[in-house]
């Protein structure tokens, strides 16, 4: 039975309609919103409720309907690097049209060529604490699904639209949204340090013309090389994070932290 197991899972992992979802973070976010869950595996299901009992205590009734346990050896099997949490999942990946989620009433974010799995992951944890409209991810060699970027964002890939797109998507980008690129030559944002503001709105309350039709998507690049020209050439505006002197960058989930909540709260 545990063979079996193991082997259904193996076989899923590799369909592409599926994603991996490494530890009960990841399996905490995916249920809270939504996700279609196909199979969980454990090494040691008491273990495994007793920390849900713990730090999720909302999944303790999936954990105990629909948890499957296999041996130690197996579940390490599944992972390069099986998760401390003892827990892994997989789910159906949701599916989008990029037209639709260019089409909502958010903010959006686009991510350039980020090499770190983790690192972007965080760009949607924090991403989806802001209630961003999507995460979109530019990049030749990295998946916004894999299951690094699912350990970093705790799995909330499920709370909002996360894309993977081309440079061919570039152009319906540019013909629905203001596209706003974080670059050292832009304006610099002002930080309004205790004063919660709705950025989109203009002093009226009322929100600005410009954005009305146009809402923004903010764009970010590597901390080494920041974002590529066709990006900048492309973008309709520059703003800057004002640093102290010295200081050259900062990460990239803390670079869209502090954009999003200066512009949206």
């Amino acid at each position: 039975m545990a063979v079996n197991l193991v082997n259904q899972f193996q076989s899923l992992s590799l369909d592409s309609n599926h994603v991996v979802l490494p530890g009960i973070h990841a399996l905490k976010h995916a249920l809270r919103f939504k996700a279609e869950i196909n199979l969980s595996l454990t090494p040691n299901k008491a273990e495994l409720l007793k920390l849900a009992k713990q730090i999720a205590p909302d999944t303790l009734e999936f954990i105990e309907t629909n948890v499957e346990e296999v041996e130690l050896g197996q579940y390490k099997s599944l992972l390069k690097d099986a998760h401390r949490t003892g827990v892994i999942s997989i789910a159906r990946k949701p599916s989008f049209k990029l037209s639709n989620v260019l089409s909502s009433q958010k903010p959006i974010v686009l991510i350039e060529d980020c090499r770190n799995l983790k690192n972007l992951g965080a760009v949607i944890r924090v991403s989806a604490g802001a209630d961003i409209g999507a995460v979109l991810s530019l990049s030749k060699q990295v998946d916004v699904w894999h299951p690094d970027v699912l350990i970093g964002s705790a799995g909330l890939n499920f709370a909002l639209p996360c894309m993977n797109i081309t440079e061919d998507d570039l152009s319906l980008i540019k013909q629905t949204r203001t596209l706003v690129a974080l670059d050292p030559e832009g304006e610099e944002l002002k930080l309004n340090y205790g004063h919660p503001v709705r950025r989109l709105a203009d002093d009226s309350g009322s929100p600005r013309k410009s954005l009305k039709t146009r809402l923004p998507i903010y764009i970010f690049g590597t901390e080494r090389d920041g974002i590529s020209p066709q990006l900048l050439n492309l973008s309709d505006s520059k703003i800057r994070i004002p640093m102290r002197e010295g200081v050259s960058s900062l990460n990239l989930a803390t670079s869209v932290a502090v954009t999003l909540y200066a512009n949206i709260f």
